[in-house]
C-alpha cells in the first residue's frame, strides 16, 4: 500500500515537475505588419556582430563530481 502511495506521489512530481519545465513555453505566431500603429517609426536599427577570431570556453564538470566518491563513482569518473 505504501509502495504504490510512493510510486502515485513520484509520478505525480515528475508530472508537475514537467508541467512546470514545459507549461511557459508556447508557440511563436505570426503577427502582420500594421503600417498605422507603426507610423511614427522612422529609423531601426540592425546590430553587425564583427567575427572573431577566437571564441570562449567554459568547461563544466559533472554535477555528480560535487559529491564527492558517490558522485565521482556515479559520473563514472
Amino acid at each position: 500500500m505504501i509502495k504504490t502511495l510512493m510510486n502515485r506521489c513520484a509520478c505525480l512530481i515528475v508530472l508537475l515537475g514537467s508541467l512546470l519545465v514545459t507549461g511557459c513555453a508556447t508557440k511563436f505566431e505570426k503577427q502582420a505588419f500594421n503600417s498605422e500603429a507603426s507610423a511614427s517609426i522612422k529609423k531601426i536599427t540592425v546590430p553587425h556582430w564583427n567575427d572573431q577570431d577566437e571564441y570562449m570556453a567554459q568547461v563544466v564538470n559533472h554535477p555528480g563530481l560535487s559529491f564527492g566518491l558517490i558522485g565521482a563513482g556515479y559520473c563514472g569518473c
